[in-house]
């Protein structure tokens, strides 16, 4: 009886199976290779475009920000403001010391804010110098009752921080607090430690609203922080009870 297949059409059916099956384990390593080379490559591609758009965001902020400042500083000429200023301070010497050095104060104050640094960081010193200043104004204005607690500790020697920082928090407190409690002042506190700066500042919400500034405000100092220091730096602020509490910490780079 003649087998129902011969040796040779067995080898050759084995052989056919063996060739596709092989081409076929072929086509899907390599199809499997390339559809992770794809999803790599498009997973890359989306990075970039969000590190693009990041970056673009972030050049957009940083110009609305120099175009508010911008916006700040064109509302009143520079040189006419000091020439009428120094006219002022010239003036009053002779008739009250008492104004002629608050007409000072006031012309450093204005002299820092409306001076160009370009977002560029100043010494703690100069903005610690601003600060006093600001608080000696509004002294004067409300007759020195205002109950204020500065105090500074550690070397402000080599610190530098952004112009107009810690003032902001300062204008809030004015504009919000109540300052005339001797048993709840004003408290104000600034440290230099050797890898970071922190500020600290403490007031009673007062009764009623108070508008002494026009400053950028709070939302401004935020992003401008976020821009400057990115993760090194931390800002709370709270509000504990009838008081409200800021935290500040600037790390050295």
């Amino acid at each position: 009886m003649k087998p129902y297949l011969s040796p040779e059409e067995i080898y050759r059916s084995f052989e056919s199976v063996y060739f596709f099956s092989i081409h076929f384990s072929l086509f899907i390593q390599y199809y499997l290779y390339g559809l992770a080379y794809w999803l790599a490559k498009d997973a890359i591609r989306n990075e970039r475009e969000k590190r693009l758009i990041a970056e673009q965001q972030r050049r957009i902020e940083e110009d609305i920000l120099r175009a508010e400042l911008a916006t700040l500083k064109a509302q009143i000429n520079p040189h006419f403001l000091f020439n009428i200023l120094s006219y002022f301070y010239t003036k009053s010497y002779r008739i009250s010391e008492e104004l002629s050095d608050g007409i000072l104060k006031l012309s450093e104050i204005l002299r820092y804010a409306l001076r160009d640094t370009g977002e560029r960081q100043v010494t703690l010193e100069e903005e610690v110098h601003n600060l006093k200043n600001f608080i000696a104004i509004h002294q004067k204005l409300f007759n020195n009752e205002l109950c204020i607690e500065f105090n500074l500790s550690g070397d402000f020697n080599n610190k530098r921080i952004l112009p107009l920082v810690l003032i902001s928090f300062v204008e809030n407190a004015f504009k919000h607090g109540q300052l005339t409690n001797s048993i709840d002042p004003l408290q104000i506190q600034l440290s230099a430690a050797q890898n970071h700066t922190h500020f600290y500042i403490k007031n009673k919400i007062g009764k009623t609203r108070k508008e002494l500034s026009n400053g950028v405000g709070l939302n401004n100092i935020r992003r401008r922080l976020e821009l400057a220091y990115k993760d090194n730096h931390k800002l709370c602020t709270i509000q504990e009870g009838q008081y409200y509490v800021c935290n500040l910490t600037i790390y050295d780079n």
